[in-house]
């Protein structure tokens, strides 16, 4: 059932300077893809300081999600939630889940993704291998 956010607080709810967070979304962090014959390549720059054990990341059928934490970029909550920064990148290929790597330095981002190839593909060029 859908009702409007002022239908739940009775009216519109009230933003002050202590309980206004900003809004965290893909700006703050920018991916480039990049195409090679056996892998999908995704680099970025990650701004202030993240340690590689925090970044954590999904690959599902053609789509990468990285979620990273962002207590630099926002006040703290007051209920001391952790707030985090969840980008999606949409993925030319589709990608072998289990292969994928992630490599971080110096804020810099850099995923290595296997691509994935239906099963026909790989018997043809089995088959083309063969006969040459």
């Amino acid at each position: 059932m859908y009702r409007p956010i002022s239908a739940i607080y009775g009216g519109q709810p009230e933003y002050t300077s202590e309980s206004h967070i900003t809004p965290l979304n893909n700006q703050n962090v920018h991916l480039d893809v990049f195409e090679t014959d056996h892998d999908v390549i995704v680099e970025g720059f990650v701004p202030g300081e993240t340690r590689k054990e925090f970044i954590a990341y999904s690959v599902n059928h053609k789509t990468l999600q990285v979620s990273l934490p962002a207590e630099q970029y926002t006040q703290s909550t007051p209920n001391g939630n952790s707030q985090m920064i969840n980008v999606r990148v949409r993925l030319p290929s589709l990608i072998n889940e289990d292969s994928s790597q992630l490599y971080y330095e110096d804020g810099r981002i850099k995923f290595k993704l296997p691509k994935r190839y239906p099963k026909y593909k790989l018997y043809l060029v089995a088959l083309l291998n063969i006969f040459k």
